[in-house]
């Protein structure tokens, strides 16, 4: 262990040679997370191009507070709620929930999705050229996508089921000093098997309706589906006795 270790390139999708790629130009980010370049539109229709980070270690996306108003309005289904986002050194900060008129970078293109305000001052700071936020996964969720880094390009692709990108690994023989074996970790390697779990313990609960299988991410419109497309559910739509 101590002369290196196995990185997966963690991909989403295996690439088929008749699906059509898609590329979108990535530039170097901050600690490595890639910056790409996005549309934002304001209510009004009207747009500008600004950066943001692309960051699949973050749940929600993220948008600077110096963004003005024109861009987003405010999330009514949270209004009045207390929202805390958890930043990577693990303390919570308090965050604005709003929804983005639109976005969009690439063939992603999404209105009224979901975000949260935040304090980027910190952040841009330490980039030769300013981000106005981060591309979370509640907008990567269900994409079939992949970051090249080596070559700094985001690629896409139509996918239909079972089409995926290829899996790649890739051996590190220079052992890190900052850990006795030589080796270091990856994040969010520890919590890996929890979503697994979590989505076991959702099945098992649901299995006497006749629900065995529901695809990840958990989102309440996948629970209710399965519950209402499975063998326990009734024709007028609830659930038989």
């Amino acid at each position: 262990m101590r002369r290196g270790f196995m990185l997966l390139w963690m991909v989403m999708c295996v690439l088929r040679a008749e699906e059509p790629v898609m590329n979108t130009a990535l530039e170097a980010g901050f600690y490595g997370l890639a910056v790409v370049k996005v549309h934002l539109f304001r209510g009004d229709g009207t747009s500008q191009e600004v950066r943001m980070m692309v960051d699949t270690g973050s749940a929600m996306t993220v948008i600077d507070r110096s963004l003005e108003p024109g861009f987003w309005s405010e999330d009514k289904e949270l209004k009045g709620f207390t929202v805390g986002a958890m930043a990577a050194s693990g303390v919570e900060v308090p965050a604005e929930p709003v929804l983005l008129y639109q976005l969009q970078f690439g063939p992603v293109s999404s209105r009224m999705p979901k975000a949260i305000r935040l304090d980027f001052t910190a952040i841009n700071s330490a980039m030769d050229v300013p981000i106005a936020g981060i591309i979370g996964m509640n907008l990567l969720r269900g994409q079939c996508f992949r970051m090249d880094l080596r070559n700094q390009v985001l690629q896409y692709i139509d996918a239909g089921h079972g089409t995926y990108f290829g899996f790649t690994l890739d051996s590190m023989s220079k052992p890190t000093g900052t850990a006795s074996l030589g080796v270091k970790g990856v994040g969010e390697a520890g919590t890996i098997a929890a979503s697994a779990v979590v989505t076991n313990a959702v099945i098992d609960a649901l299995r006497p309706l006749g629900v065995d299988y529901i695809n990840m991410p958990l989102s309440p419109m996948r629970i209710w589906n399965a519950i209402h497309n499975s063998e326990g559910a009734s024709p007028e739509g609830g659930l038989s006795s």
